[in-house]
């Protein structure tokens, strides 16, 4: 879509939004594109307007959270935060100016423009109004599932992450500084526990099984204590039983952490439990996290892509993967020039069938849209549709439907296991 007056400005524009299916017949999941609550932030390093590289698990391990603001040159309402102030004054007292005890950063995260409107964008000069560590970047947007501008995670010392938003839940204003105090000391980052305390931080490993013997746990645990942790036992739990007991020695301070290869689980487990044991452990509500793994369904090997485009398919372009992570199959749209944003053209508004064969085993059907809006048809003259991807097998089983503004709503996964009798199209 390109009728700006219809899109919120605060709609994300990203350059490469994908959608990942793990393919299998018929089984779906829906997912928000925002960082799930309490799920662990990624890991990222980055330099700042003033030449400055941050990483940000090197900042987590000095125990500070970090405050990430991620915000457009464009966005009304980021400017408008940006001008309360708060960040800026939160800075002051608990940044690098302060005592020390968090760090705040805000991010330019629209792939689509450049360094340079930092200074000269049409809302204003951003270095004017942002006087903590302030930078660029065309991948953060991706790694942090950006679904609109703008978006404030808080990231906890044990690598947990929140999105605030601009202002306390349930109220009607921006943050004060001290009010986000609150929420980031006491709140949302509380302090390590005095003594001995041990955190089973997250599961690392797959969550599809797609046929194969066995599953490699890969688990993170994490020393949420003020005393060193130095060994501890962590059990796999199946159906209530403990199948294996793998002892960790070693020395981690507070903060840190160290990730863990746990002995192989079958395949075919649908829940399994990882428990962490460890001698005068004072807080056992972070020793154990659940895992449910779902799995591959068997389906033709025969595949059909129909790909409806909208006005504008250069921007949209798709491929399926193996297990490799190599390309197999794919497709791209050509340009037109009909208007200053390549629309049109001989692909526009057109149905492009594509088929294949692929052999036994796994594979990821990815979908691109380098503006970050899907297929939404255009609507500034009236003209175009909505387009759509459809995935089919052989047998005529839909295994995947996307349309219209699929670019910044959800990821949808599918899985897909190619053994059945073969019925070509």
């Amino acid at each position: 879509m390109r009728n700006f007056n219809l899109i919120p400005i605060y709609l994300i524009d990203m350059k490469k939004l994908f959608y990942t299916l793990l393919i299998t017949f018929l089984a779906s999941n829906f997912l928000f594109a925002q960082l799930e609550p309490g799920s662990t932030a990624p890991d990222f390093t980055i330099t700042d307007l003033d030449g400055n590289t941050h990483n940000l698990y090197d900042i987590l391990d000095q125990g500070k959270p970090v405050l990430l603001d991620l915000f457009a040159t464009w966005c009304g309402p980021c400017w408008t935060f940006a001008e309360t102030g708060v960040f800026d004054q939160f800075d002051e007292l608990y940044g690098a100016n302060g005592n020390n005890s968090a760090f705040t950063m805000a991010i330019e995260s629209d792939p689509s423009t450049s360094i340079s409107e930092l200074t000269s964008s049409a809302l204003g000069d951003w270095t004017t109004v942002i006087h903590y560590p302030l930078a660029n970047d065309d991948q953060i947007g991706d790694t942090y599932s950006l679904e609109f501008y703008p978006t404030i995670y808080l990231i906890c010392p044990d690598r947990r992450v929140q999105e605030i938003g601009q202002g306390p839940a349930g109220g009607s204003g921006y943050w004060t500084v001290e009010s986000l105090a609150q929420e980031v000391f006491v709140n949302t980052c509380p302090a390590p526990v005095e003594g001995l305390n041990a955190m089973m931080q997250s599961y690392d490993s797959e969550l599809v099984s797609c046929g194969g013997g066995k599953i490699e746990p890969i688990v993170t645990i994490m020393n949420m204590g003020t005393e060193e942790m130095t060994s501890c036992s962590i059990q796999t739990i199946i159906a209530g039983d403990v199948i294996n007991s793998y002892s960790w020695t070693g020395s981690l301070s507070t903060f840190d952490s160290d990730q863990i290869t746990l002995p192989e689980i079958p395949a075919n487990t649908s829940n399994v439990s990882f428990n962490l044991v460890m001698d005068g452990d004072l807080e056992s509500s972070d020793d154990i996290i659940d895992i449910e793994i779902e799995f591959a369904t068997e389906s033709h090997a025969y595949i059909h892509v129909e790909f409806n485009a909208d006005y504008y398919p250069g921007e949209t372009s798709w491929d399926i993967r193996n297990s490799n992570g190599s390309v197999v199959f794919q497709s791209s749209y050509q340009d037109g020039n009909a208007d200053q944003w390549n629309g049109g053209g001989p692909d526009a508004d057109m149905t492009h069938n594509h088929f294949t064969e692929l052999s036994e085993g796994c594979y990821t059907f990815n979908a691109y849209d380098s503006f970050g809006d899907g297929q939404t048809g255009y609507s500034g003259s009236g003209a175009g549709a909505d387009g759509s991807i459809v995935v089919t097998d052989g047998n005529g089983n839909e295994l995947l439907f996307i349309s219209g503004n699929w670019g910044s709503d959800l990821l949808l996964i599918l899985r897909l296991l190619m053994v059945l009798e073969l019925k070509k199209f």
